[in-house]
């Protein structure tokens, strides 16, 4: 990485607030021109939504749902973590990453998306626990 390259660390905030504008568009103004001409539909916002087996990687030990919007450098994805029922936010980029874990509005609305058109329905209940 070069000095003037910025971390993962220094980018991630300024990729966070991108994302969760894109999807709160996408989510409460999905028949918008502009919105549909500018990002499409959130049925098609990203690239997969699977499970991660715990030990797929080096050091988790526990599994997790992946929505992955973007893979390659730079990549994100929403992490929906078994153990602790916490919603992560991982930005990467060749050898690098940093995440950032959702409360408040921004959980909510991914909460809700997790439930709405995923199926992940534990989420509610995570929300008011979790909150």
């Amino acid at each position: 990485m070069t000095q003037e390259q910025k971390t993962c660390e220094q980018r991630i905030d300024e990729s966070l607030a991108s994302r969760i504008e894109d999807i709160r568009r996408l989510f409460e103004e999905p028949e918008d021109a502009k919105t549909l001409e500018e990002l499409g539909s959130l049925d098609e916002y990203g690239l997969s939504f699977d499970y991660v087996e715990p030990e797929t990687f080096e050091d988790q030990p526990d599994g997790y749902w992946r929505w992955q919007l973007s893979w390659g450098g730079p990549a994100d994805e929403f992490r929906f973590h078994d153990g602790d029922h916490r919603i992560e936010f991982r930005f990467h980029d060749w050898g690098d990453g940093a995440g950032r874990w959702l409360g408040g509005e921004s959980r909510k609305l991914i909460a809700e998306i997790a439930e709405l058109y995923f199926g992940l329905t534990a989420y509610p209940i995570w929300r008011q626990e979790h909150e």
